[in-house]
């Protein structure tokens, strides 16, 4: 018996879950890992809603490379945070 897809159901940030902390936590902890100190809070007062590129970018980090490198590593770590996740 073959299975159909009848209904595909999509989150878009804040439709359905609240994942700004969750989202927050796995920058906070990439740019740790890399040296660069970025707080909780400063993340989600001046940077959350912005692309990762323009994000990294406004962070000082011009290297195309570096910025693609957080941005994979951020989608790693993004599962870890998911208990933060409000619906």
């Amino acid at each position: 018996m073959e299975t159909r897809i009848r209904l595909i159901l999509l989150d878009f940030d804040g439709t359905l879950a609240d994942t700004r902390r969750a989202n927050a936590l796995a920058y906070t902890a990439t740019l740790r890992e890399a040296g660069i100190p970025l707080s909780e809070e400063e993340y989600a007062a001046r940077y959350f809603g912005m692309r990762c590129e323009e994000f990294l970018t406004h962070l000082g980090i011009a290297d195309p490379a570096e910025r693609d490198r957080l941005r994979r590593r951020k989608i790693e770590l993004y599962p870890t945070f998911f208990d933060s996740v409000r619906l």
